[in-house]
């Protein structure tokens, strides 16, 4: 069966690795599965310091994606999905501009990366994660400061708090502005409820909250995913499969869907392999 199956830069490394890549490449575009990655993934493979690993993950992650150019930025994605629902479109385009430089650059040229754009990737994915720890630290305080029970499971601590308006809206009200909403007239728990990408990206920020800051155990560094991994929640809807070798992040994600009922199956890289037979 035809699929749309989502890389973690994580599986582009194992699958680089692989010495069945070329075969598993053909078997999937045989099969007529669309795979995409991110521009995250992107700036995280243009980082890699040694040139010939670099070239050599943009290259598969080129042929392995054929045509499809890299989804946008977490941000970005939540601006052009809620655009989409306001003005009454049933899809909305996720992936960046062909025409901008960046992203679609380093796939097509990994040979032509320098120094000088390998340190830029870092940069732009420093300004991602900050984007995010901000994100993180407002809704952290908003969680803080909104009054809850005292719960045993992170479920039964996220659901209320993503059908609460008045809570949602004061924290969302700047990107349903950006996308060119009214945060006073737009309903924010019907955009949770209809607009995937909002309902996995804010599951995604209550259960990281849940994990650091309410959850008693296991709630450093060393038990949960980081910000990048995190924020890759955006991507869950809209796609059949997510395919992460980190285990971290793999279980978060997991979660995030048993959560928030988004129905994809996030899976380990042996589901790549499985394809072949």
């Amino acid at each position: 069966m035809k699929g749309i199956i989502y890389l973690d830069s994580s599986a582009i490394n194992k699958l680089a690795d692989d010495p069945a890549a070329p075969a598993i490449i053909a078997a999937i575009a045989a099969a007529g599965h669309d795979v995409h990655i991110s521009c995250l993934n992107v700036l995280e493979l243009v980082a890699t310091k040694d040139p010939a690993r670099r070239t050599h993950l943009l290259s598969v992650a080129r042929r392995i994606t054929q045509s499809f150019h890299p989804l946008d930025l977490p941000g970005r994605i939540l601006q052009l999905s809620l655009k989409a629902h306001l003005s009454g479109e049933n899809e909305a385009v996720m992936s960046i501009d062909p025409k901008m430089n960046g992203a679609w650059a380093a796939l097509r040229r990994p040979e032509a990366i320098d120094e000088a754009i390998r340190l830029n990737a870092i940069r732009e994915k420093e300004v991602q994660e900050t984007w995010f720890s901000d994100q993180h630290q407002r809704y952290r305080q908003a969680l803080t400061d909104r009054e809850r029970p005292q719960v045993s499971k992170p479920v039964h601590y996220i659901q209320p708090a993503i059908k609460d308006a008045q809570f949602v809206r004061s924290f969302f009200e700047e990107i349903v502005r950006a996308a060119g909403g009214n945060p006073v007239t737009t309903d924010a728990v019907e955009i949770l409820q209809k607009v995937g990408p909002w309902r996995g990206y804010f599951t995604a920020l209550a259960l990281e909250n849940y994990n650091r800051a309410v959850r008693a155990q296991r709630s450093g560094k060393a038990y949960n995913p980081g910000g990048i991994d995190v924020q890759q929640a955006a991507y869950l809807s809209g796609h059949d499969v997510f395919i992460t070798e980190d285990r971290l992040q793999r279980r978060f994600l997991r979660n995030v869907c048993r959560i928030a009922d988004i129905r994809v199956s996030v899976v380990d890289y042996l589901f790549v392999t499985r394809i072949m037979w």
